[in-house]
């Protein structure tokens, strides 16, 4: 499963990032993952891998890339981003849309603190 935590007001999330991956998208989820696998299009230099990482996800999630920080991982493929400024309610919604995007259910993907 893969662990999320509440934090402050903040859903944050480990990702598993492949550049170079030949488009963006999200990866579905396989039992024993522990990080949302994205795929990207672009490279890993000059941080191009990670704007299209949190592009991705804003448009996903509908929700504003100005509230999506990259906090752990700039140069790794193991990265960590916070979904900012969000209420519990509005955490499980995210989740949701996630789990849809990752092809499971939230129950089946996620564990974690969140609400």
């Amino acid at each position: 499963m893969i662990t999320v935590s509440w934090q402050a007001s903040q859903l944050i999330l480990p990702l598993k990032v492949t550049p170079k991956g030949g488009r963006n998208c999200i990866l579905p989820y396989a039992p024993g993952d522990n990080a949302i696998r994205i795929k990207v299009a672009c490279p890993p230099e000059d941080g191009k891998a990670n704007t299209a990482v949190l592009s991705l996800l804003a448009e996903l999630l509908a929700f504003p890339k100005s509230r999506i920080e990259l906090i752990q991982g700039d140069k790794s493929r193991q990265k960590r981003v916070a979904l900012r400024e969000i209420t519990h309610s509005e955490a499980r919604l995210l989740l949701d849309k996630l789990a849809v995007a990752m092809q499971t259910t939230t129950d089946d993907a996620f564990d974690g603190q969140v609400g």
